[in-house]
Parts: C-alpha cells; sequence; structure tokens
C-alpha cells in the first residue's frame, strides 16, 4: 500500500544508493526515538491505508497518533530538541487549496497561524533544521518557523 510517488527521493537515479542507505521501512523508529537516535530532520510518510486514502480517516487518526506518542515520550521531545509537523498531502478542492499542516513542539500551546506559508515554506524549515541552504522558492518563502516562533539551533 505504500506509494513511491509520495517519497521524492527514488526519483533522483544518480542518488538512489545514497537514498537508499537512509531509508527504512519504521521497524526502528520506537528504538531510535527511545534512544535519542533521530537525525536533525526525519521523515514518516504513510502508506496509502495511514494516509486515508485507501482506508477510513479512524484508521489514519490511530497510526498518526500512535507515531505522534511515540515520539513525544522521548528524550528529544523532553529536551526540546524535536519539532513534529504533520501536514496533507492534497486539500479537499473546497478551500481554496489550503491543507492541514500542525506544528508541534515543547514550547508551542494552541498556537494558530493565520499568516499564509506554503510548502516552500516547509521545504525552508526542513532545510533549516537540517544546517543546508534553503533551495530555489524556499529562500523567498515565508519562514515558518518565524510564523511558528520557533527556534532553529
Amino acid at each position: 500500500k505504500y506509494a513511491v510517488r509520495h517519497t521524492g527521493f527514488p526519483y533522483y537515479p544518480n542518488d538512489r544508493a545514497l537514498c537508499e542507505k537512509y531509508m527504512f521501512d519504521g521497524k526502528y523508529f520506537a528504538g531510535d526515538v527511545a534512544g535519542a537516535k533521530l537525525a536533525n530532520v526525519e521523515f514518516f510518510i504513510a502508506d496509502n491505508c495511514h494516509n486515508a486514502h485507501d482506508c477510513s480517516l479512524k484508521t489514519a487518526d490511530d497510526w498518526h497518533a500512535d507515531k505522534i506518542a511515540t515520539l513525544m515520550a522521548g528524550p528529544d521531545w523532553a529536551a526540546g530538541r524535536l519539532t513534529i509537523v504533520l501536514t496533507a498531502d492534497e486539500d479537499d478542492k473546497k478551500s481554496g487549496n489550503r491543507i492541514f499542516t500542525a506544528v508541534m513542539h515543547p514550547s508551542l500551546s494552541h498556537k494558530v497561524v493565520t499568516s499564509p506559508l506554503s510548502l516552500y515554506s516547509l521545504s525552508g524549515l526542513l532545510s533549516d533544521f537540517g544546517h543546508s541552504p534553503r533551495l530555489l522558492n524556499a529562500k523567498t518563502a515565508p519562514d515558518m518557523a518565524a510564523a511558528f516562533g520557533l527556534t532553529v539551533n
């Protein structure tokens, strides 16, 4: 049920070996979280059941709740080193292409951002957390960290 198109890395054939080195099926997730072995930037991409394309919203909600609870129980969360971003990949075609995005950090509580952000804003945030240069349109996109009041270390 996993859709390769939801991960861009396989589409870069020159870097395929490097990408495969760092991609895994999640079997180490709980241990990596508990052992504070998370990278600066990680992606957890749900399969088509757990992203609610092919299964119920409850199934997807339960899967995400489990992953987020695991992350929030780990030492990186407790130390304030972990920011969790949960986002949808499409809108419902009724909201002007507005997609759900939640940003979670121990310093945030019920923070609602009304300024427009984009996928380029998210790309910039990921670049910032990964200590790499922002790419293309992310260079001029609204700053997601600033919008949420997050500090990038």
